[in-house]
């Protein structure tokens, strides 16, 4: 997905289960973590660069364990050291959001991160992308507008 549709889908997610708009930008924030640690890619596509950014994307960054791991370790210690910590929690869970995101437009390191797991249910940049971002966000902000408070 573009960047623009991983931060609109994913911070209208974390919005639609917690109901909480601060938590839900820090998660759209953070949700382009993954790729933009690997650099742009914003090359063009028939450059040397293009291609070595290609065969290292989703590689390592994409991998859910290490961002499970560090949300589980902030949640546990929101108890002891409150509202922060707990906002800390949503960056990891934002990066989450932008793996599950990836899954649907191929494919990223399974539990065993030799393993890959995915679909490609659409291409990168293409209008049946951004169809789908804008209405899964759309549902996302009207159940999170229309919860009750937990």
């Amino acid at each position: 997905m573009t960047w623009i549709s991983h931060k609109v889908t994913t911070g209208a997610a974390v919005f639609a289960i917690t109901g909480q708009p601060f938590y839900a930008i820090i998660a759209a924030l953070s949700s382009i973590f993954p790729d933009a640690i690997e650099g742009s890619g914003g090359w063009d596509r028939d450059s040397d660069q293009f291609r070595v950014w290609q065969q290292r994307h989703r590689k390592g960054s994409h991998w859910f364990v290490p961002y499970l791991v560090l949300t589980l370790v902030c949640l546990a210690l929101s108890k002891k050291y409150g509202i922060f910590v707990t906002a800390l929690a949503f960056a990891p869970i934002g990066c989450i959001g932008h793996i599950i995101e990836d899954m649907l437009c191929g494919t990223v390191p399974a539990l065993d991160p030799h393993k890959r797991i995915g679909w490609r249910l659409f291409y990168v940049g293409t209008l049946k992308e951004y169809f789908i971002a804008l209405a899964a966000s759309a549902l996302f902000v009207w159940i999170g507008l229309h919860k009750t408070p937990f």
